[in-house]
Formats: C-alpha cells, sequence, structure tokens
C-alpha cells in the first residue's frame, strides 16, 4: 500500500511538472510574418525586422539537418541595411523583441507564465561564430517585484560558445538561484552573437529541442553585493568606472539617449574613460558586470 501511494504521489508530481513546457520548442510549428517575405516560430519572438521598406532576416526555419522532426531554428548575425555599420544578430525568445532601427537598439522583455523551479536547462545546438564573436545560450526566470512593477531574476541558467560545431551536441545546464522565490515567468533566449559584446557579421547558432527538466533543490548562490562607482564626479578630462564585479562592457549615453561611448573589456574591474570629447553636461554611464546592468550618472564640465 505504501508503495501504491508512493508512486501515486510521484505521477501527480510528474504530471504538474509537465504541465510547463516551453512552447513550440522542436520549432516544427512556423507562422507567416503578415506582409513579409519571412516566417517566425510560432509562440517566440526573433529579431527579424518588418518596417518601411526594409526587411531583416536572422531567424529562419531549417529544414535541412534538424536534429529531430522536420525543422530546426537557424540565427545568423546579418548586417540590417547596407549604409548602416552596425550587425543585427540572430535573437529567439519566448518573450517580445523590440528593435529601434534609428537607434539601432534592440530589448528583450517579458516571458512566459512559469510557477516551477527547474533544475536543468537543456537543448541540442550547432554553431559557428565568426572570429571574435561567440554564440549565447540562455534560460532566465523572473518574479514581478511588486513594490518596483519590475521583474526580479530568481534563477538562471546560460552557456556560451566560441567553437565552430558541426553535429548537433547537448547543452545540458544546472539552473542557479539568487532566491527561493518562486517565479511568475521564464525566459529563453538565443543568440547568435552574445549581445553583451560587439556582434560580428555571419555568426550561425542552429537550435532544437529546447526543454527544462527536473526540480531543483532549495540551495541559493549568494550574490555579492556590487559597488560600483563613476568617479570624479563632476569631471573634467577623465573619470573612472569601477566595480566589485567583472565589468564586461561599458556604454556612455547622453540625456538623450544617444551613445557617445561603448567599450568591451574582458574580466575587468576598474577602467579608465577618457572625457575630453564629450560636451559640458550630464551623462548615463551603463555598467554591465557579472550580476547585471547597473547605471550612474555623471557630470562633464
Amino acid at each position: 500500500m505504501k508503495n501504491g501511494i508512493f508512486t501515486f504521489l510521484l505521477s501527480i508530481m510528474t504530471v504538474a511538472l509537465m504541465a510547463q513546457a516551453i512552447p513550440n520548442s522542436s520549432f516544427e510549428n512556423w507562422t507567416q510574418v503578415p506582409s513579409a517575405p519571412m516566417k517566425n516560430p510560432t509562440d517566440w519572438g526573433t529579431s527579424n525586422i518588418k518596417a518601411t521598406g526594409v526587411n531583416v532576416e536572422t531567424v529562419t526555419k531549417d529544414s535541412l539537418t534538424p536534429h529531430t522532426g522536420s525543422y530546426c531554428a537557424k540565427l545568423t548575425s546579418v548586417k540590417p541595411m547596407p549604409f548602416v555599420n552596425s550587425i543585427a544578430p540572430g535573437l529567439l525568445t519566448t518573450g517580445k523583441f523590440n528593435m529601434n532601427l534609428i537607434a539601432q537598439t534592440g530589448t528583450v522583455s517579458g516571458g512566459i507564465p512559469w510557477t516551477s523551479r527547474p533544475q536543468k536547462f537543456k537543448g541540442f545546438f550547432k554553431s559557428a561564430p565568426a572570429s571574435g564573436d561567440q554564440v549565447f545560450i540562455a534560460c532566465v526566470l523572473f518574479k514581478t517585484n511588486t513594490a518596483t512593477g519590475k521583474p526580479d531574476t530568481v534563477g538562471q541558467a546560460y552557456f556560451t560558445s566560441t567553437q565552430t560545431i558541426n553535429t548537433w551536441t547537448e547543452w545540458n545546464i544546472d539552473f542557479t538561484y539568487r532566491t527561493n522565490d518562486t517565479p511568475d515567468t521564464l525566459n529563453v533566449i538565443f543568440m547568435s552573437s552574445d549581445g553583451r559584446f560587439t556582434p560580428k557579421q555571419g555568426s550561425v547558432l542552429y537550435v532544437d529541442d529546447v526543454s527544462v527538466e527536473g526540480l531543483a533543490t532549495e540551495v541559493v548562490e549568494e550574490v555579492r553585493p556590487s559597488k560600483t562607482s563613476v568617479y570624479p564626479n563632476p569631471a573634467t578630462n577623465m573619470f573612472i568606472v569601477e566595480s566589485s564585479n567583472a565589468i564586461s562592457q561599458i556604454i556612455v549615453r547622453d540625456i538623450l539617449g544617444k551613445v557617445v561611448e561603448k567599450q568591451t573589456l574582458v574580466n575587468a574591474y576598474q577602467k579608465a574613460i577618457n572625457c575630453e570629447s564629450y560636451n559640458m553636461g550630464i551623462y548615463i554611464v551603463e555598467i554591465h558586470n557579472s550580476i547585471g546592468v547597473e547605471t550612474r550618472k555623471i557630470v562633464i564640465k
């Protein structure tokens, strides 16, 4: 009888876990983009751009060598327009992707409703990143902060690769949890070029058969508080950006949001920024470090 009860309870737990799944996880279903010569995988957001006079296709349906089934997703970093120097990475997300063609910036937001704490993030990929680039694979769990109305990160699992991998290879990543909260949103993000660095034209990522599995234990990673500062403030010829967590990128914007400085760093904790050419005024310094993105204001006089 005890074994029977245990089996019954285990079955209920399995059903509960199976009830939450990533939609269209094998990319078998694709939906035509209205009035555009491209398709998006159903239930996924992409960096495919449809605008007046501009159709940029960075995510495509690939039928040549899927891992299983008839199709997989192919992501490619492309130059969106001949007269634009920036590169648009192929991006696939269970949330939404918003692109500003004029500013050449994009943001990922949202996700799908989710209320479990999985242990593993899994799937299969092939990759061919251009020299100096890397592909990016991630799954992030969020919980809406009732005080701020913004999402807080509960846990994440991510993977990057600089290697060319021509055969389907499994990624199998443990989630790292920052809190013991139950999430309310899950977002899967794939990029043919890692958005934390400068994208390179021609980088390619194939993905198929995406899943999350298991239940995580209640062990929470201790996140070191960030001590980030920008000084001197006000500044004239130079200012220092310093953080207790490794800095990967620094972006400086003027008060209108225009980027006036962008620097990519490798495992740096301090960087001097020459601001002699800046106009006098207020600037926003965006610091991308190992725990997220922080912003600081600085006055140039």
